[in-house]
């Protein structure tokens, strides 16, 4: 009961390595992206990132000037981990789980703390700008929390005045985190969540979807429809890819959550 109260659902493994696959499709190849997922819970989106990168440059890595041709894939991890695995949470234990689930070594540990820290990141904006050092992510991943408006108090709603363009009457509070995950973005950069089908069919959704189409540009939706995804949350789910980068590009729409 308490998971469900603050909104945390944990994304099917399955799902977050369709995330994970569909957003690296055309990697940088001038250093190593920084990629965060700032409500990480257990680390899913951020292991199964590292593991695939571990893959990709290790099988790949001639065309990836960065990396020595000599790298084996333990040291193409560590750099991965050191360069480009950046998370928060607001569940000490879920940060905890995190890094321990990455981390192999003592000191991988000590370098992930500094990167994967506890905090609300709705009232911690800063820190996550600090985090990318003023310069955005590459790679915005997760499952932020499914809060409808029932389940936000008075007083920690008039904490998120700074997302009232898109967060407002009974709006979900995913809404706010998709405008982070937006405007936390580097030029060019990526986000795709797993968010609340409200996002795209809610009378209350406007604001967001408004902010959506004047900041960044949809490249992909898997729709889910009625399907459930997460079982015993009757919230709708769709996964949602959107790029930073201004160019037009058709819209790609998956139905009935066909992955």
């Amino acid at each position: 009961m308490e998971v469900k109260r603050r909104g945390v659902v944990y994304s099917p493994s399955e799902i977050a390595k369709k995330v994970i696959e569909d957003s690296f499709v055309d990697l940088r190849r001038d250093r190593y992206p920084k990629i965060i997922d700032f409500s990480c819970g257990e680390g899913i989106f951020l292991e199964l990132a590292t593991e695939f990168l571990t893959e990709k440059y290790y099988k790949d890595k001639e065309d990836y000037p960065f990396i020595s041709k000599n790298a084996g894939r333990e040291e193409i991890r560590r750099d991965i981990l050191k360069s480009s695995i950046y998370g928060m949470d607001i569940s000490p234990k879920a940060v905890d789980k995190t890094i321990s689930s990455l981390a192999r070594s003592e000191d991988e540990k000590i370098c992930l703390r500094d990167k994967i820290i506890e905090g609300d990141a709705l009232l911690n904006r800063h820190l996550l700008f600090d985090l990318s050092e003023n310069k955005g992510f590459d790679y915005v991943l997760g499952n932020p929390p499914y809060v409808g408006h029932k389940n936000v108090d008075s007083a920690y709603r008039e904490k998120l005045k700074g997302y009232g363009d898109v967060y407002y009457d009974k709006g979900d509070l995913s809404f706010c985190f998709l405008k982070l995950g937006i405007d936390l973005l580097a030029k060019d950069g990526r986000l795709a969540f797993i968010i609340s089908r409200a996002v795209v069919d809610s009378i209350n959704g406007v604001g967001m979807r408004d902010y959506v189409q004047k900041e960044s540009h949809i490249e992909k939706i898997i729709d889910f429809d009625t399907k459930k995804v997460f079982e015993g949350i009757s919230v709708l789910s769709v996964i949602l890819f959107l790029s930073k980068a201004k160019e037009v590009k058709k819209t790609q729409v998956v139905k009935d959550g066909e992955v």
